[in-house]
């Protein structure tokens, strides 16, 4: 077996164990390491802790509470989801420091305070009709279940949090009437992580840093004869609606088998969509814009995020794009405007106009484009009022992106003079066809 992931701040390649490979250096001693050398390194300074352990800066976060503009956009996209009968679960995985411990001793860390951030973090959701359930008592103090020279949880990492998280969704009877599955998770050998930290680790350390070793698990579902007859039948397929779950390589990683670990515990069958190499958002806002989101009914919206996220940074323009895209294209006969244009790489046409009088403006209307075609992958829009006020506002798919050619976003809140036209530019589209919409938010479905 043979895994290998590229993206900006990750590098992993997973190799099987051959017999009597090292898996890792037991180091009980302090290494003799360069660090300053990562302070420019793509994923930041390095500090060493105990034990062989080492942590990014961003793991040793003091405070990971969010700002109030995440919380009230996040309450906008559950409300969203409520109106399709979809829960939105947030599942967030602890500070690393508060389940491995072996800190570095010349840093000083708050444990306690942390902690009790990510409590508040949590609560602060909950205050917002959000699902937020506390993984950390599950998984506090278990070194074991991460790698000491990668950030990532190891596969016995992702079995505890899944365990933790499936127990829970049993809880919610709507998702607890969809637990209908049986699945059977089994060792499926076993491989090693050598991530981008050990890479520059192995680089600017005297000593070598080996990969570490974990067990791989594969999981199926289980169709019993019984099953099957009453399928043949009655010709259903007892598939039950589907959670889609997105989030970040700790999900997105198949050899880390989080999903299969999921489906096993919560008795859901779990539509993995996570994106490695997309941090916060690029999972969220792929998905909900998907043609799978929109044509599977779903039970629940399972977001898988880091703690080491500054969610706040990039949140206002990702939610502008995953709350209206969950609300989906308009028909035709209830578009304030559409259109059909096609594009070439010379132009910036003026994709939508409008009469003044319309008085269209802020975060109750929302455009839709879409193209067949893949290309359309880098574009800049201008809302432009009749105040003399514009707005650019840039999406970009080409990168760590799952895109099938459909963009949603929001009219700006800050902006409060009626939108007169909206042009668009994308240097990449050479005669791509395009249609746009401009539509109400469901709740404004009202005559103009």
């Amino acid at each position: 077996m043979r895994f290998l992931c590229l993206t900006a701040r990750l590098l992993c390649l997973i190799l099987p164990i051959v017999a009597g490979e090292t898996a890792h250096a037991d180091a009980e001693k302090r290494l003799s390491c360069q660090l300053e050398e990562t302070e420019t390194s793509p994923i930041g300074r390095l500090f060493q802790g105990q034990n062989g352990w080492f942590f990014r800066k961003v793991d040793l976060r003091p405070d990971v509470m969010p700002g109030k503009l995440f919380l009230a956009d996040m309450a906008r996209f559950q409300q969203a989801l409520a109106s399709r009968n979809i829960h939105l679960i947030y599942a967030a995985i602890p500070p690393r420091p508060l389940m491995t411990g072996n800190l570095p001793d010349h840093i000083p860390y708050d444990a306690p305070h942390v902690a009790s951030s990510f409590q508040q973090f949590l609560s602060a959701l909950h205050q917002h009709g959000i699902i937020a359930p506390n993984l950390l008592p599950a998984v506090k103090d278990r070194p074991d279940l991460f790698f000491k020279t990668d950030f990532h949880w190891n596969s016995k990492g992702a079995q505890a949090f899944a365990q933790a998280l499936g127990q829970h969704l049993k809880t919610i009877p709507e998702l607890a009437a969809q637990s209908i599955h049986h699945y059977r998770t089994q060792p499926a050998g076993e491989a090693t992580m050598f991530g981008t930290m050990g890479e520059t680790l192995d680089r600017i350390c005297q000593e070598t840093i080996a990969p570490e070793a974990y067990p791989l698990y594969r999981t199926e579902k289980i169709i019993s004869p019984a099953q099957i007859g009453e399928d043949a039948l009655f010709g259903d397929n007892p598939s039950g609606l589907p959670a889609i779950l997105v989030g970040s390589s700790f999900s997105g990683q198949k050899a880390f088998n989080f999903d299969g670990f999921l489906s096993e515990y919560s008795g859901l069958e779990i539509a993995n969509l996570a994106i490695t190499g997309g941090e916060m958002y690029n999972a969220a806002i792929a998905a909900t814009a998907s043609d799978f989101f929109h044509t599977t009914p779903g039970s629940a919206f399972i977001w898988e995020a880091q703690s080491i996220y500054n969610v706040d940074e990039e949140a206002t323009a990702a939610f502008r794009q995953i709350i209206p895209a969950v609300y989906g294209a308009c028909d035709t006969d209830q578009a304030i405007a559409h259109s059909t244009i096609t594009l070439n790489d010379q132009e910036t046409p003026t994709i939508l106009t409008l009469p003044a009088e319309k008085n269209i403006h802020g975060q109750s209307y929302y455009l839709h484009l879409k193209s067949a075609s893949p290309a359309l992958n880098r574009i800049t829009l201008s809302f432009n009022y009749d105040d003399g006020d514009s707005e650019i506002f840039m999406m970009d798919r080409s990168t760590r992106f799952k895109h099938e050619g459909t963009f949603f976003v929001e009219l700006s809140e800050e902006l409060t003079a009626s939108l007169t036209s909206i042009t668009l530019q994308d240097k990449n589209a050479r005669n791509v066809t395009l249609t746009a919409q401009l539509c109400r938010a469901p709740s404004q479905q009202t005559n103009l």
